[in-house]
């Protein structure tokens, strides 16, 4: 069955995404471990001024640690941003178009939908991002018997 159903089926080839894109989706993967480090490095630093501490060898180095932490993400963005203007410059200018879409909005959709190229619809893309939520259930357990 399985056989038969390949030689019916029109199924388009799979093609790996394109170096640039691959490039991008590390560089988003290593800002989102930048940036929960941040935000422990935040809470702690909060911790320690809740406590009195305000001064001290702790807080300064969660400070240096946080400056540091900045940077290296404000540098990753820009890396992300040059390459995506590079290969997707029209798309990117053309989702910033959109009122309340900044730059990391229109590069997170771009990376994550690879330009917009492995979708066929819009409502594709907001199931595949999880923004249009649907129930499932089944039976009668949950919400009990109509009667």
């Amino acid at each position: 069955m399985i056989c038969q159903y390949g030689e019916e089926a029109s199924l388009d080839s799979w093609n790996p995404d394109p170096e640039y894109m691959r490039e991008c989706k590390q560089l988003q993967s290593v800002i989102g471990v930048y940036t929960k480090q941040q935000t422990a490095l935040k809470n702690k630093l909060h911790s320690l001024t809740c406590c009195g501490c305000t001064s001290g060898c702790m807080v300064r180095s969660l400070k240096r640690q946080l400056k540091a932490l900045k940077g290296e993400i404000t540098a990753l963005q820009h890396q992300m941003e040059a390459l995506i203007k590079e290969h997707e410059k029209d798309v990117y200018t053309r989702i910033q178009s959109i009122p309340g879409m900044g730059k990391k909005t229109a590069m997170l959709l771009i990376v994550a939908t690879n330009g917009f190229r492995d979708f066929e619809s819009s409502k594709q893309i907001a199931s595949y991002l999880g923004l249009e939520p649907h129930e499932r259930s089944s039976g009668s357990s949950v919400r009990g018997r109509k009667e």
